[in-house]
């Protein structure tokens, strides 16, 4: 029992740090933007059940409008950010090495935006052009990669002018079929340093790539949340049975990813903590239980001649031993956990750190010696007569 409560409060109070390690990486990650200055509202069409056409002119006129607002610098139109998990994801590859039932391609975050999206998000073209109105419906099919997503595909950042291949993905209407794009720029790189992501981001114009789960993202001058909410108040004018799903300043809505995190980061370490409070206050009482269990034990052992030190020794390690199994356990489950969530991880994090192993041992290792202590000199000065008469 002893050995069970200390495994399981350590393994909470280890995924409790995991998880509160995972924050505070995700938080100084380099977003390659200034998302302080970035107002979004998002609306999903799909729910709404509009048509492209519609849901095409109502952005359009939210868009226009917020244009005309005071401290707007420049506003876009996009289905996602750059970001890790903010972006819809899909399969690309080069015409040289095709798509087949067993290679998939690179995977590379899917951005569909209107053409202001680079100076809204303040993400540099590197090489070639941003695509603009010359993009249009009836025109080749383009993209522009960043330049991992570039790397990863061809090796070289040079690589403006050639083809990709993009796989689209079946839905409930369609069948999935293959899309060749031109590649008419490259973009920098967003999400830098440590823990970026690997697999790079494609944009592509809205008007070639309709996706029903769009943003309007204004950058802006003034208090990015003063700006959010004239963005839904134009929304509410202009489109009154629109709905909102979510709104925010770019900062707000990209630690969105780390709520869940948060929450089981802040519920293991409560548990975690009410665990090992538990497991060290009974401590005490059940190795009080199992010295009174062992008193004939004790008595026969005192009466061969056993020292009181001998007596303390053999009960202060029968009481540490199951304490020791439990952080060892424990620290097991810790690492497990660990490997289930390293995909979601912003960079690998081991679940058992030196702080981990410095701190987390301590209290139970304390509590095992001090409720050992007391049962052990007590023990000790059993009377063997008295033992052995009352066994």
């Amino acid at each position: 029992m002893i050995a069970s409560q200390v495994a399981v409060s350590v393994a909470l109070v280890a995924i409790a740090s995991l998880c509160a390690r995972h924050v505070v990486a995700a938080a100084s990650r380099d977003s390659g933007m200034d998302l302080d200055r970035l107002a979004l509202v998002r609306f999903d069409f799909n729910a709404q059940g509009w048509s492209e056409a519609r849901a095409t002119r109502a952005v359009e006129r939210i868009a226009q409008a917020a244009a005309r607002e005071d401290g707007t610098e420049a506003v876009a139109v996009v289905s996602g950010l750059p970001i890790r998990r903010l972006g819809r994801s899909t399969d690309m590859t080069t015409p040289d090495r095709p798509f087949t039932p067993r290679y998939y391609g690179q995977g590379v975050t899917w951005i569909a935006a209107t053409p202001a999206v680079f100076s809204t998000l303040g993400v540099p073209i590197v090489a070639g052009r941003p695509f603009d109105e010359r993009d249009s419906v009836a025109s080749a099919a383009a993209v522009v990669l960043s330049e991992r997503a570039a790397h990863g595909l061809f090796d070289t950042t040079d690589v403006v002018g050639r083809q990709v291949l993009r796989r689209r993905a079946p839905t409930a209407r369609t069948a999935g079929s293959v899309d060749t794009l031109t590649i008419v720029g490259v973009a920098a790189d967003t999400e830098k340093g440590e823990g970026a992501p690997i697999e790079g981001t494609a944009y592509v114009p809205l008007l070639q790539n309709y996706e029903p789960l769009l943003t309007i993202a204004a950058r802006t001058t003034r208090d990015p949340r003063g700006a959010v909410l004239a963005l839904e108040k134009l929304a509410r004018q202009l489109e009154p049975e629109l709905g909102v799903i979510d709104a925010g300043t770019g900062t707000a809505l990209s630690g969105v990813e780390n709520l869940a995190f948060e929450i089981m980061g802040a519920l293991s370490g409560m548990l975690g903590l009410a665990a090992m409070v538990l497991a060290m206050a009974g401590l005490y009482g059940v190795l009080s239980y199992v010295v009174v269990q062992r008193t004939h034990e004790i008595g026969v052992r005192v009466a061969l001649g056993a020292s009181t030190r001998q007596i303390m020794r053999l009960i202060l390690m029968d009481g540490v031993r199951p304490v020791i199994e439990g952080l060892i356990i424990g620290f097991v489950i810790a690492d497990l956990a660990e490997m289930a969530m390293r995909p979601a991880l912003a960079r690998p994090l081991p679940a058992i750190d030196a702080t981990m192993l410095a701190l987390v041992p301590v209290p139970f290792l304390i509590a095992a010696l001090v409720a050992c202590y007391l049962p052990s000199r007590r023990a000790a000065a059993v009377d063997p007569n008295v033992a052995l008469r009352h066994s």
